[in-house]
């Protein structure tokens, strides 16, 4: 137990949910906001990881215990980390055709997630649902995508980031590269520590907008736990309603 790279890492991983805790509350009352004005208006919440490990992101929300039973999951695929094969989050032109298939409406708020927050399909996808009316709350880490070479070979061809091009964007504040812990006698990095500001974030936002919806004597469709008797028959209750709604579900 004599390493101090427990205590790096674990230190590594406070500061930057304490960086959301205190700089991106506000941002998130707002996100939270747009979630419930859905919800009251019986719309969906799209939930977009857009490639690798964000999706992981993604699945926080979507189908979990205490989650709004209004996320719907985009999954196309090549998109998660155990489906890339290829992998379609560098494919310039994707975009569109993922709105059209899972079709978000007007008033329907679509959540972006991508910790670097610049390849094509990130970018394509904040891109579109400008061009189509459709809300977008970007989450994705601002000094990651600034610090990454401009001729990075995993950038949109436009340059662009994503923190740039929604109409919120949430910052996760996970550096370049995303590893936070340095191996002297290997020369590299490794501890890769995006996942942890970005589940604070988006549970954050799930828990407020129910908050916000209860404060206002309306008790919206969330899950219980399956792994529990009274929850398993709840989830039955909620899968039978929403799963015409639902793509994944």
């Amino acid at each position: 137990m004599g390493s101090k790279l427990y205590r790096q890492y674990y230190d590594g991983v406070l500061e930057q949910m304490n960086l959301v805790m205190d700089n991106e509350l506000d941002r998130i009352e707002q996100g939270a906001a747009w979630i419930a004005q859905a919800v009251k208006a019986d719309l969906r919440v799209h939930v977009y990881g857009t490639g690798g490990h964000n999706f992981m992101a993604a699945c926080e929300i979507w189908t979990r215990a205490g989650s709004l039973c209004n996320y719907n999951l985009w999954m196309p695929p090549g998109t998660p980390c155990f489906m890339s094969n290829p992998s379609t989050e560098n494919v310039p032109g994707l975009a569109a055709r993922v709105f059209d298939y899972y079709r978000p409406r007007p008033g329907e708020p679509l959540i972006l997630i991508n910790i670097n927050g610049i390849n094509a399909t990130t970018i394509d996808s904040a891109l579109e649902a400008r061009r189509r009316g459709i809300r977008a709350i970007g989450v994705s880490s601002r000094r990651f995508a600034e610090n990454v070479e401009p001729d990075c070979p995993q950038r949109h061809p436009s340059g662009r980031n994503l923190c740039d091009l929604v109409d919120l964007h949430i910052d996760a504040y996970t550096p370049v590269g995303d590893m936070i812990l340095t191996i002297e006698k290997a020369g590299r990095k490794t501890a890769s520590s995006s996942t942890f500001p970005l589940t604070l974030i988006l549970h954050l936002l799930n828990a407020r907008a129910i908050e916000m919806l209860v404060d206002e004597g309306i008790v919206p469709d969330f899950l219980m736990s399956g792994n529990t008797k009274a929850g398993a028959a709840w989830s039955r209750t909620m899968r039978d309603k929403w799963i015409d709604r639902i793509k994944h579900m």
